[in-house]
């Protein structure tokens, strides 16, 4: 949730953004937000189930930097 910002909870194309980096870097690619649900329905839609969720948080603010979904092919 984290990383949707500004825009809205919903999935779709975001910019991106290169902030952080040198100069070196230019022409940051788009990317695709998903929402948690739908990375949920987009494993039970392929034949996954979900095993578990992981949420790693930054050490110094306390904030989520990710989420790990852990699944495995049902039977």
């Amino acid at each position: 949730m984290v990383a949707c910002g500004d825009a809205p909870y919903r999935d779709g194309w975001r910019e991106g953004s290169w902030a952080g980096f040198s100069s070196d870097f230019t022409d940051p690619p788009p990317w695709y937000f998903r929402t948690l649900e739908s990375w949920i329905r987009l494993y039970s839609n392929h034949g996954f189930r979900l095993v578990e969720v992981r949420e790693p948080v930054h050490p110094a603010s306390g904030k989520p930097v990710s989420v790990i979904l852990i699944g495995e092919l049902r039977p």
